[in-house]
């Protein structure tokens, strides 16, 4: 029988400026607490995130997508979960952030900095024409594009300049109603439809 990993949502938003939100948008999370069986995070820039709790045991165990902008504040409570080892998924549109957390006996212990952080490539669609931008990117990255009928238009290596990637797409209407762009880089990969009609 899973056990049900029991969480509770701490109500708390701070508006921030738009000239902050244009030049920051990006969530980030920090552990405010670590105590006994219990943390307590919060997550600036929080709207559109979702937060996933699972284990290589049992699988996912909680998710949730926090909507709100602002600054969320959540409480997570380990108390009826079983010695082990779990992990907490912070993702938004352009990243993913992976903390481990340890329950043992009598105490939760954490990380707090992700065991792993990715990147995820950003579209730009304008017509027919699509501009890709990936940042932090390690070493060159498979870059593959075919239609929904799964004819192939394009496969080739693409190398990063200082370490991003930035590709145009001119993906033509008349060929296909829809086109898949596929990314793979350093073990990620990254699907993306491109409707066109």
């Amino acid at each position: 029988m899973k056990n049900i990993l029991k969480l509770s949502f701490l109500a708390g938003f701070m508006m921030i400026s738009a000239s902050m939100m244009a030049k920051d948008s990006e969530f980030s999370l920090s552990f405010v607490n670590v105590k006994e069986k219990t943390i307590s995070f919060e997550v600036k820039n929080a709207e559109k995130v979702s937060l996933t709790v699972y284990s290589d045991a049992d699988g996912e165990l909680y998710h949730e997508k926090v909507e709100k902008p602002g600054l969320a504040k959540k409480f997570y409570n380990f108390a009826e979960m079983p010695a082990g080892t779990y992990y907490l998924i912070a993702e938004s549109a352009s990243k993913v952030e992976k903390y481990k957390i340890q329950v043992e006996r009598n105490k939760v212990s954490l990380d707090k900095t992700p065991i792993s952080e990715v990147s995820k490539p950003v579209y730009t669609v304008n017509g027919n024409m699509v501009n890709l931008h990936l940042p932090n990117v390690e070493g060159n990255a498979t870059v593959a594009v075919y239609d929904l009928a799964d004819n192939e238009y394009y496969n080739g290596v693409a190398k990063p300049v200082n370490g991003e990637l930035n590709l145009k797409f001119d993906l033509d209407p008349a060929s296909a109603e829809g086109y898949v762009i596929s990314i793979q880089n350093n073990g990620n990969v990254f699907n993306k439809v491109i409707a066109l009609r």
